[in-house]
């Protein structure tokens, strides 16, 4: 059960950041993916 909420959460989460980043609204923010 906590398994399964995590994962929706997961999915929740990166597909607001994703649209977040399509929308320009993080461009100012460090990118932390190439460390």
């Amino acid at each position: 059960m906590v398994r399964r909420t995590y994962r929706h959460f997961e999915r929740c989460f990166f597909a607001g950041l994703a649209d977040l980043f399509d929308r320009g609204e993080l461009a100012d923010l460090p990118d932390r993916a190439d460390d």
